[in-house]
């Protein structure tokens, strides 16, 4: 009866292994698609990363170039800033040893059209002093040059300018 049953054996061993054989192919198959599908999605993944850390650093790059802009405005305007103080000293300690110098008759000429041919006019060695019908003017050496020095206005960049 062994041998009987031999072809059935064989017969259920083949079909056990040809269903094995199936089982393991679609599973080989499932393992290759969900393979790809990660592939798939771990490409994605990378693809954002790298867009996200293009966009990141852009960003910090601009952040720096606008530092940069800023500290080098700061810088230009501090230097121009310290040009403008010196030459306001030096106008100043020119005009310190104008005093008594022959200054204050134009001066006082422009006084007396601005306040009118009955001004009283006073002249120190370092102002001309003019009164007319309760108006009254004082113009000092040091006023006249500071404010001759503020009117130059942005053309006082030409005196550092090559």
């Amino acid at each position: 009866m062994r041998e009987a049953l031999l072809p059935l054996r064989a017969a259920l061993r083949r079909r056990a292994l040809q269903e094995a054989q199936r089982v393991r192919a679609a599973a080989d198959a499932e393992v290759e698609s969900r393979l790809e599908g990660a592939e798939t999605e771990v490409a994605a993944m990378v693809a954002e990363a790298r867009e996200e850390g293009l966009r990141e650093s852009g960003a910090a790059a601009d952040a720096a170039r606008a530092a940069a802009r800023r500290a080098g405005r700061q810088l230009v305007l501090a230097a121009r800033r310290e040009l403008y103080e010196e030459l306001q000293h030096r106008v100043r300690a020119e005009t310190a040893r104008m005093v008594g110098a022959d200054w204050q008759a134009p001066v006082a000429e422009r006084a007396r059209r601005t306040l009118g041919a009955d001004a009283c006019i006073r002249q120190t060695p370092d102002a001309v002093k003019a009164e007319a019908n309760g108006r009254r003017l004082t113009w000092s050496l040091q006023e006249l040059a500071a404010r001759a020095v503020e009117q130059l206005g942005d053309r006082v960049e030409e005196a550092w300018s090559p």
